[in-house]
């Protein structure tokens, strides 16, 4: 990411190409369409059932499944809720992974406010918070949620509670200093940070992250990340089950070809 935080505000204004007036409406309009919205990326809902077939869908399910049929055939009843059992824990164990991250995101996304103050040809206006845009000069004041991540320019006994994003339970004292590029997320005082909560004072800032290049889209990206290793697994056992299953195939039609034709055994012996 940017450090923004290690820039000087001139030169910020100047790379977005902004100015303390904030954009122009019509300017607004383009980036707006360039960029995408202001908001945490949104996947298609599928229901509960549906998430937990899909655990099912994999080649190793099915060569369980198979052998669970072959133990009822064979009257092995044990061994057959066995193999049940397996596939239902490993089913359960991916689907409440998903559901955990799931919530997870949405919680995050709950923090995301729907309306915000900004600087549109020097004129305070309220817009829905998913139409702010790079660039845009935004006003916050005691007890607003802040709608992107931003650089402080202006500030009046101004201070932020971050706990959501680093953990620390005390309000953050915010000011105008240029820090370090290797300064930690918590300790940069010259930056405001989408869904964190003003506790005093108010303050101007240039938005220069909006959606999933804020710091609370990299941590839901991070929870998405928790269910990926496991994704990656599931392609290892899935290739491996396949190749058993092929010599599963293989090695029954040998059996019944030796067995039936050469040895001239009946079908069933």
């Amino acid at each position: 990411m940017n450090a923004w935080h290690a820039k000087e505000v001139r030169n910020i204004f100047s790379e977005l190409n902004s100015s303390e007036k904030g954009l122009a409406k019509r300017e607004a309009v383009k980036r707006l369409a360039k960029y995408g919205k202001n908001e945490l990326e949104r996947k298609k809902k599928t229901s509960g059932i549906l998430k937990f077939l899909k655990q099912l869908n994999n080649p190793l399910a099915y060569i369980l499944f198979v052998a669970m049929a072959i133990s009822f055939a064979f009257d092995h009843i044990i061994d057959a809720y066995v193999i049940f059992a397996i596939v239902l824990i490993n089913a359960s164990v991916g689907f409440i992974q998903e559901r955990k991250a799931e919530r997870a995101i949405e919680a995050l996304k709950r923090m995301v406010i729907s309306y915000a103050k900004v600087y549109r040809d020097g004129e305070i206006i309220k817009i829905p918070a998913s139409q702010i845009v790079l660039g845009d000069v935004i006003f916050l004041e005691e007890g607003d949620r802040i709608p992107a991540d931003a650089r402080l320019f202006d500030v009046k006994n101004f201070r932020t509670q971050e706990s959501s994003l680093t953990g620390e339970s005390f309000p953050e004292e915010k000011d105008l200093k240029i820090l370090s590029t290797k300064t930690s997320l918590g300790d940069r005082q010259n930056m405001v940070f989408m869904g964190t909560l003003v506790v005093s004072g108010d303050a101007k800032a240039i938005v220069v992250a909006t959606g999933n290049e804020t710091q609370i889209g990299v941590v839901a990206k991070s929870i998405q990340e928790v269910i990926r290793p496991k994704m990656h697994f599931n392609e290892k056992v899935n290739q491996l089950a396949y190749q058993m299953g092929a010599f599963a195939v293989i090695g029954a039609m040998l059996t019944f070809i030796i067995g039936y034709f050469i040895r001239g055994l009946e079908f069933f012996d």
